[in-house]
């Protein structure tokens, strides 16, 4: 990202304090926009600009939310050799029986399954 830039080492070195600085983003979940990420300098693209890369990045989006919110899966790792770390946990479902009410004028008796 830094290739050919006078002074590339001190200029990463200085995104990644600031991209580190918690009391700035005081969220490791907060977003990054594209005007903080070119008001550092960094040479980044507008997704915008190339719509078909952009409706795929959107799809790889939508997928990964999906799964992450649907099935125990909370890491995906992937590597430019292939290799690809999945972390999972046994999702479990539990069924916790409602406490019994004492019957009530006007509120019907729970219903036992």
């Amino acid at each position: 990202m830094f290739k050919g830039q006078q002074d590339a080492a001190g200029h990463a070195k200085d995104v990644a304090s600031r991209l580190n600085d918690h009391t700035f983003w005081r969220s490791h979940s907060r977003r990054v926009d594209l005007q903080w990420l070119k008001s550092v300098n960094l040479n980044v693209l507008d997704l915008a600009t190339v719509p078909a890369l952009d409706a795929a990045v959107h799809a790889v989006h939508l997928t990964l939310q999906i799964t992450f919110s649907q099935t125990g899966i909370f890491k995906i790792v992937t590597n430019s050799r292939g290799g690809t770390l999945i972390g999972s946990a046994q999702v479990m479902t539990v069924q916790i029986p409602l406490p019994r009410v004492p019957n009530q004028p006007g509120v019907a008796p729970p219903v036992q399954h």
